[in-house]
């Protein structure tokens, strides 16, 4: 059976629309569950949230913002060590990504105290980092100086 040039061309159309609306609705369902996972957020049901989240970087696992916004969600409930993971995570996956830097520098900020100063400087060096990224970014440089009274108080 001999497939005509046209035929051919048709058959290849359909199969690329096919593949691309699947794409599509793939990105469209990541962004339902990013959503969602976002009014969870902030109605405070942050394990709902850490949920929605990883449903969404099950579809994008190369979307810092999902990271960035699952590390939150660990921060609010005190898993600091997880939240810097996810921080981190959403570096790795953009060097330049401010919200996850910032957000860093919180988790950092609140391990550290008494006798763990540690977690001061790497505060001080994330948000050193947001104000070279986004100069005009005024509360990382108040963070940062909180970060330098807490480091020099300690």
């Amino acid at each position: 059976m001999k497939i005509r040039r046209r035929t051919a061309i048709g058959i290849t159309l359909i199969v690329l629309i096919g593949l691309t609306s699947w794409g599509l609705a793939g990105a469209l369902e990541e962004q339902q569950y990013s959503d969602q996972g976002k009014a969870e957020y902030n109605r405070g049901n942050y394990d709902a949230a850490i949920y929605l989240f990883n449903k969404a970087i099950d579809l994008n696992s190369d979307n810092e913002y999902l990271y960035n916004d699952r590390g939150m969600c660990y921060m609010a409930l005190g898993e600091l060590d997880t939240a810097i993971s996810d921080f981190s995570k959403a570096i790795e996956l953009k060097s330049d990504c401010v919200e996850a830097y910032y957000n860093r520098g919180l988790a950092h900020f609140k391990q550290g105290g008494w006798g763990n100063e540690g977690p001061f400087d790497l505060a001080i060096a994330d948000y050193s980092k947001v104000t070279e990224l986004k100069p005009d970014y005024a509360d990382a440089y108040y963070n940062r100086g909180l970060a330098y009274n807490q480091l020099f108080h300690y």
